[in-house]
C-alpha cells in the first residue's frame, strides 16, 4: 500500500497533519507542498473520491477487493461521489523504466559481478536467464509470451548480452 496506515481515521489524520506541515516540505522535496486542509476533513460537503479495484497487472486478494467495494458502498451511502479509475500501467513502469534502466547494458554489468564466483541460489535463475545466448532468449520470449508475458518482456529486455 502507498501512504500511511492506521487503525482508524483519527490515526490517519494525525499522520497526515505531521507529514503535510511546512517543516516537512522544507526537509523532504519529494513531499508535495500541499498543506493539510482541515476544512475538507471537518467539513460536511460531499467529497469526490477516486478508487480502483485492480491495477491491471496484479490481482487483489478477495478480502482486499471486498474491502474496497464495502468502503465504496459506505462512502456512496454517506453522499460522497465515487469515481472509478485505472491507475497507470505497473508493467509499463516496471519494464519501461526500471528494467530498461537497470539493464541498460542488457545486464552485462550485473553478470560481471558473478564471473568466477558462486551464485546465490536466489539469483541463479536471473543469472542463468541473462547469460543465455541472444538467439535463445529471442526464441524463448516468443514461446512464453502467451502464458508468461512478464517473463517474455524480461527476455526481450536482456537480449544482446551474450
Amino acid at each position: 500500500m502507498l501512504g500511511p496506515i492506521a487503525r482508524d481515521v483519527d490515526g490517519l489524520v494525525i499522520a497526515m497533519r505531521a507529514v503535510l506541515c511546512d517543516e516537512m516540505f522544507q526537509m523532504d522535496p519529494t513531499v508535495p507542498p500541499i498543506p493539510f486542509n482541515n476544512e475538507v476533513f471537518s467539513g460536511s460537503r460531499p467529497l469526490r473520491v477516486g478508487y480502483y479495484e485492480t491495477d491491471g497487472s496484479t490481482m487483489a486478494t478477495p478480502s482486499m477487493s471486498r474491502a474496497v467495494r464495502q468502503t465504496r458502498d459506505l462512502l456512496q451511502k454517506a453522499g460522497h461521489q465515487l469515481v472509478p479509475f485505472t491507475p497507470p500501467s505497473l508493467e509499463s513502469a516496471l519494464f519501461g523504466l526500471v528494467m530498461r534502466g537497470l539493464l541498460a547494458d542488457r545486464g552485462a554489468t550485473f553478470l560481471d559481478n558473478f564471473k568466477g564466483d558462486e551464485v546465490d541460489p536466489n539469483l541463479r535463475t536471473q543469472v542463468t536467464t541473462y547469460s543465455c545466448p541472444s538467439w535463445l532468449k529471442s526464441l524463448l520470449s516468443m514461446l512464453v509470451r502467451p502464458l508468461f508475458p512478464r517473463l517474455s518482456m524480461v527476455l526481450e529486455t536482456t537480449q544482446g548480452i551474450r
